[in-house]
C-alpha cells in the first residue's frame, strides 16, 4: 500500500508565517485538487479556523467545495460562461474574476440578481488572462456599476521576480480608478518583494514547498516493500537488465512507479529510510521500483518518497521541473490528514 500523509495543520501555520513575512492576510489557493493534495479536506479544515477566502481555478472546482458546504468566500480565477450565472446566483459566497469587457458584458446581460460580487484581473505582463488597459478597465466598471454588481476587488499575477517591478508600475495604473476593498497579487515566488495591496495570494509555499527553515513541508509519501531480494554478482534488475550487479546486492522492491506519478526519469535518484538516503536502481516499472539497500531495512521498514529529509524540490531539481508538475504527476487514492 502507498500512503500519502497531508498535515493540515502545516499549512495553516505556513499560511500564518505568510501572513507575518508580507504583512498582509493570505488568499490561500488550493486549486487543481489543492496542488494534488485535496481541496475538499483543505478547504474544510482552512475555513474551519478562520481562513475568509480561498481561490479556485474555475467553476468546476468550486462547486466541489459549495458541495462539501465550505463557508468560506471563494474566488474563481476564470471567467465565467452565461450558463453558469445560476450557480453564482445561487451561492452568495462564490465571487468571479472579471478579465475583460466581453465578459463584464456577459455578465450584465445574463445576471438576474443585483449585488453579484466580482475582482477585477487586470493583465500586467503574464500575458494568460485579465483586462488589457486602464480604458478597457473603465468601461467595464461602468458597465458593472450600471448593473448593481458589486465590484469588490481587483488583482494581477505576477510572472517572475525579474518583471515584477514592471508589472507593479502597470497595476498601480488601475488601483485610483474605483475604491476597491480587496487589493490582491503575487504568488509563492513575488509576495515578499512587493507591498502592493492588503491580501496576497500564494499557493505553492502554503503546502511548506519551496522550502526553508520558516515552513514545513505539509506532505509524506511511503510505502513499504513488498518483496526484498538478495542479488548475486553479475545477475540482473528489472526490464531491459538496465541495472547489473557488481556484487551481492540486496534489493527491496517497492509498489510505486509510473502508474502513481513515480516518473521512469526518476531511476537513479533516492528515497529515504532508516535515518539514510536509498537509490533507486534499474528501471522505474509501472508499478514497482527497485532500492539498493543494506541489513538495516526489513519488510516493515517505511520507505518515504517525499518528506521533510527529502522534500518535492529535490525531486523537482532531478527531473529539471518545478514541484507544481511534481505534485500533479502523484496518483495515490490513500490519504491520510494530520490535524
Amino acid at each position: 500500500m502507498i500512503q500519502m500523509q497531508i498535515n493540515l495543520k502545516a499549512i495553516l501555520n505556513n499560511i500564518n508565517r505568510i501572513n507575518q513575512l508580507s504583512n498582509r492576510k493570505v488568499i490561500p489557493v488550493i486549486k487543481s485538487n489543492a496542488y494534488n493534495l485535496g481541496d475538499i479536506e483543505v478547504g474544510t479544515y482552512l475555513s474551519e479556523n478562520g481562513i475568509e477566502y480561498l481561490a479556485v481555478v474555475d467553476t468546476e472546482e468550486a462547486k466541489r467545495l459549495v458541495a462539501a458546504k465550505i463557508n468560506a468566500h471563494i474566488l474563481v480565477l476564470n471567467g465565467i460562461s452565461p450558463n453558469e450565472m445560476e450557480f453564482y446566483e445561487q451561492n452568495p459566497n462564490l465571487i468571479m474574476s472579471v478579465n475583460s469587457y466581453k465578459e463584464a458584458l456577459d455578465l450584465v446581460q445574463n445576471c438576474l440578481i443585483e449585488n453579484i460580487r466580482v475582482h477585477l484581473q487586470i493583465e500586467t505582463g503574464m500575458n494568460r488572462l485579465g483586462i488589457k488597459s486602464v480604458e478597457e478597465c473603465k468601461e467595464i466598471i461602468d458597465i458593472l456599476k450600471s448593473a448593481n454588481i458589486k465590484i469588490e476587488g481587483i488583482y494581477t499575477h505576477f510572472s517572475s521576480l525579474n518583471n515584477l517591478e514592471k508589472q507593479e508600475l502597470e497595476f498601480k495604473k488601475y488601483l485610483s480608478l474605483h475604491k476597491f476593498t480587496m487589493v490582491h497579487c503575487a504568488a509563492t515566488s513575488t509576495y515578499k518583494a512587493t507591498t502592493i495591496g492588503n491580501y496576497v495570494r500564494v499557493g505553492l509555499q502554503i503546502y511548506g514547498f519551496e522550502t526553508n527553515d520558516a515552513f514545513t513541508q505539509a506532505l509524506m509519501i511511503y510505502t513499504k516493500p513488498i518483496a526484498i531480494n538478495d542479488v548475486k554478482a553479475q545477475e540482473t534488475v528489472g526490464y531491459s537488465e538496465a541495472f547489473v550487479a557488481t556484487s551481492a546486492t540486496r534489493v527491496a522492491v517497492l509498489p510505486i512507479g509510473y502508474s502513481n506519478g513515480y516518473s521512469r526519469h526518476l531511476s537513479g535518484f533516492v528515497v529515504f529510510a532508516e535515518g539514510q538516503r536509498y537509490q533507486v536502481i534499474g528501471k522505474v516499472c509501472m508499478n514497482h521500483l527497485f532500492v539498493k539497500v543494506d541489513e538495516k531495512v526489513n519488510m516493515e521498514t517505511k520507505f518515504y518518497i517525499t518528506c521533510e529529509e527529502l522534500p518535492i524540490k529535490e525531486m523537482a531539481t532531478y527531473l529539471n521541473t518545478i514541484e507544481h508538475e511534481i505534485l500533479c504527476m502523484f496518483h495515490i487514492n490513500n490519504k491520510e490528514y494530520i490535524k
